[in-house]
């Protein structure tokens, strides 16, 4: 059997350098190991219509929706903040499933990269007044569409 370049440039290494070569493509593998977790974890959940989108009505657009929400629930969160919980009050009440997901989607597509996680778990992340029905009207709605 012919032994090829890179085995022969191998065998002809000192000691040391083959423990450093060693290393070193370790290290490029980890690396590239990484970059594939970080791309998998940061990808957004693949969302269920529950009525095939034929729920959204024509000239609804969810990405304000999402902006406002992220642009509320960013930086410093604190107990008591009206425009935060208007939005998401107006996020929980919106009349079909199908815009309530849209939502969803729209907001792990835009923000997820961040790393914060889902638009549930932004939710729950979040510091609300005790007793707020907000997170728990948001969670019941995450629950009823199996949205993680």
């Amino acid at each position: 059997m012919k032994k090829g370049s890179l085995y022969n440039f191998y065998t002809e290494m000192p000691g040391w350098a083959k423990g450093v070569s060693i290393v070193i493509v370790m290290a490029i593998i980890g690396i590239f190991a990484w970059r594939i977790n970080k791309y998998l974890k940061n990808r957004p959940p693949s969302v269920h219509y529950p009525n095939g989108g034929e729920g959204i009505p024509a000239g609804f657009d969810p990405i304000p929706y999402a902006k406002k929400a992220h642009d509320e629930m960013s930086g410093v969160s604190i107990l008591f903040s009206p425009g935060r919980d208007t939005i998401l009050t107006q996020i929980a009440l919106l009349s079909t499933d199908d815009m309530f997901a849209s939502v969803y989607d729209v907001f792990n597509q835009m923000y997820m990269k961040e790393g914060e996680g889902t638009f549930r778990e932004w939710i729950n992340d979040e510091s609300f007044a005790p007793f707020s029905p907000i997170p728990t009207k948001l969670n019941a709605r995450f629950d009823k569409l199996n949205l993680k």
